[in-house]
C-alpha cells in the first residue's frame, strides 16, 4: 500500500490549490482505487521513463471502471481528473519524471465522448411531478426541484453551503464553477418549502444537500442514490440508451426547456443558468444591461410550478 503520509501531502496539497476538502479527499480516494487495481504499493514504481510505460496500466483501470465498475464516461472522467492532479503532484515534488494522464485521455478517452454528446432524458411536467412526488429522501429530493427552479450544474449542487441560502429574498449564491459567470440565482415558494422541510428534519450541516449522516455527497454517491429513486419509477435502465435515462443533468434541461416556452427572454435565461459570457461586445452590452430585480420578477411570473 502506498505510503499514509504521501497522500496526505496530496490532499494537502489539493487543498492548497484550493480545492473543496470533500473534493481533495475524492481526489484521494480515486487515487487509492487506481493504485489497488494496478497493484502498486510503492511510489517509484510510477517514476517511468515513457508515456507508453503506463499504458497497460491505464487501460486495465479505464477498462475497470467502465466494465466491472459499468461507469458511465463523466464518472469515469472524476478518476482520471484525480490522476491528473495525483501526477501533477507527483511531478513537482519528483516523485516521477511524466504525467502521463493528459496524452491518454487525449488518444483513449475521447472514444467515449459520443455517449455524452447524447441528450439527457427530459421528462413532461406532469411527469416530473410525479417523480420528485416519489422520492422519499429529503436531500435528494431538494436537489431534484433545486436543480430544476435554478438550473444548476451537479457540481453547484453539491457545494451549495447552507448560509449562502437567503429565505428572505428567495435567493441564493451558488457555488462558483469555472463555467459559471453568475452566482446569483432565485428560487419560489414551492422550492423555498421543499428546502425548509428538509432542513427542519436533518442534521445542521455546512452543505445544503447532505446524506443521512451528516456528511456530503460525492458527485457518484449522489448519482446512485438518484438512479435509484429513477429506477423505481422506471425512467432510469443502466443498459439502456442516455437519451431515454433520467440522470440529473435532466433537471437542469427540464428548467430551461420549461422557461424556454415562456415570454421570458433568452438573455435572462442565460442569465439564470449562469452561462459564460460571449466575446460578441453585442451580447455582452445585452448582458451587462440585464436589470437582477427584473429577472427576478419575470423568473417569479414564469417558472414553471410542479404543483398547482
Amino acid at each position: 500500500m502506498i505510503d499514509e503520509s504521501l497522500l496526505l501531502k496530496f490532499r494537502n496539497d489539493c487543498l492548497a490549490r484550493q480545492l473543496e476538502l470533500k473534493t481533495a479527499k475524492q481526489y484521494v480516494s480515486c487515487s487509492v482505487k487506481f493504485f489497488e487495481h494496478c497493484e502498486i504499493d510503492d511510489v517509484e514504481q510510477l517514476n517511468r521513463s515513457d508515456y507508453l510505460d503506463y499504458y497497460d496500466d491505464l487501460t486495465s483501470f479505464s477498462n475497470y471502471l467502465f466494465g466491472e465498475r459499468k461507469l458511465k464516461s463523466h464518472s469515469v472522467s472524476v478518476y482520471f481528473n484525480a490522476l491528473e492532479s495525483l501526477f501533477n503532484f507527483l511531478v513537482l515534488f519528483r516523485y516521477v519524471r511524466l504525467n502521463p494522464i493528459s496524452f491518454y485521455r487525449n488518444r483513449c478517452l475521447n472514444l467515449y465522448k459520443e455517449e455524452e454528446a447524447e441528450q439527457a432524458y427530459v421528462p413532461r411536467l406532469k411527469e416530473m411531478a410525479e417523480f420528485v412526488d416519489s422520492i422519499d429522501d429529503p436531500s435528494i429530493k431538494g436537489a431534484v426541484v433545486m436543480g430544476s427552479k435554478c438550473m444548476l450544474r451537479l457540481s453547484e449542487m453539491l457545494n451549495q453551503e447552507s448560509h449562502k441560502i437567503n429565505f428572505v429574498k428567495d435567493s441564493a449564491i451558488v457555488y462558483k464553477h469555472k463555467k459559471r459567470s453568475n452566482t446569483l440565482v432565485f428560487f419560489d415558494e414551492e422550492t423555498e418549502a421543499v428546502l425548509k422541510e428538509m432542513i427542519d428534519i436533518r442534521k445542521p450541516a455546512r452543505y445544503l444537500f447532505v446524506q443521512e449522516n451528516g456528511r456530503p455527497y460525492s458527485l457518484e454517491t449522489f448519482r446512485r442514490h438518484l438512479q435509484k429513486y429513477a429506477a423505481d419509477f422506471g425512467i432510469y435502465d443502466p443498459n439502456g440508451p442516455r437519451q431515454m435515462n433520467f440522470t440529473y443533468n435532466s433537471c437542469r434541461r427540464f428548467g430551461v426547456t420549461q422557461l424556454m416556452r415562456t415570454p421570458m427572454p433568452p438573455t435572462y435565461i442565460s442569465f439564470l443558468r449562469g452561462d459564460k459570457i460571449k466575446k460578441s461586445k453585442d451580447i455582452k452590452e445585452i448582458y451587462f444591461d440585464i436589470d437582477r430585480e427584473d429577472v427576478q420578477n419575470l423568473y417569479s411570473k414564469h417558472i414553471f410550478k410542479l404543483w398547482t
